[in-house]
């Protein structure tokens, strides 16, 4: 499933709480595989599909024994004996991996099936975007910046001769392209829930890869003067 989660601000010795902004993408997780905690995936199992949920999961449950790097890697280290207590966790979409290609499967094709995967998930989150669905949108355009963002770190002509290196210096301006605009739509979805902070990351992102990129200069310009740095704004 794809959901997101957030931390619920209440102060209680008991409880581990974190309300910085530490989710900014949608997970992915397969339940019944150890990906997540038991507690997780126990709460997932009882969801439906698009509910929303406030969640409580005892250290049993959790991380008896804490955690140095946070839940799943984001956010502040989790103490020992500590109840995790998660508000509005939300189960964006469910699927069955037999009836979908997995990231493997994409990160093994060519390069051309590749753009055109990523190319169909930016039409089904700018459909969702268009209805308003801002959770779906954005969890269909992580899942492609996140291949695409995999093809740019990958070594260039020079440093690696093989075909798939020949072959991803012959497509490399499509993938920025592609993974540069799929970042402005991701900012575009913060903007509109006034999450200023990621929705400068995703737009300089967006800049870094394609610096011709208008619209992410724009998006980063908005966000930086939302955040009170109006001359950088300017600068933009």
């Amino acid at each position: 499933p794809n959901l997101e989660e957030q931390k619920l601000s209440k102060s209680d010795k008991n409880c581990f709480v974190d309300s910085g902004d530490a989710f900014v993408l949608p997970m992915e997780l397969t339940v019944g595989t150890e990906a997540t905690i038991d507690g997780l995936d126990k709460a997932l199992l009882s969801m439906r599909e698009g509910e929303k949920a406030d969640v409580t999961i005892p250290p049993s449950h959790g991380y008896p024994n804490g955690c140095a790097f946070g839940f799943h890697g984001a956010g502040k280290a989790i103490p020992a004996d500590k109840t995790l207590v998660f508000s509005s966790l939300h189960l964006v979409s469910v699927w069955s991996k037999a009836a979908s290609k997995t990231y493997d499967d994409i990160l093994t094709a060519k390069i051309p099936e590749q753009l055109k995967f990523c190319s169909e998930l930016k039409a089904k989150g700018n459909a969702h975007f268009k209805r308003g669905r801002l959770d779906a949108a954005h969890v269909f355009y992580a899942k492609a910046v996140k291949v695409l963002e995999l093809q740019l770190s990958l070594p260039a002509e020079g440093d690696r001769k093989t075909s798939d290196s020949s072959g991803r210096n012959t497509h490399r301006v499509e993938l920025e392209k592609l993974a540069a605009i799929i970042l402005v739509n991701i900012s575009a979805v913060l903007m509109r829930v006034e999450r200023w902070g990621t929705m400068e990351m995703a737009a300089d992102r967006a800049v870094q890869i394609r610096p011709d990129n208008a619209k992410g200069l724009f998006r980063s310009a908005i966000a930086k003067r939302r955040l009170g740095r109006v001359a950088e704004a300017r600068r933009n």
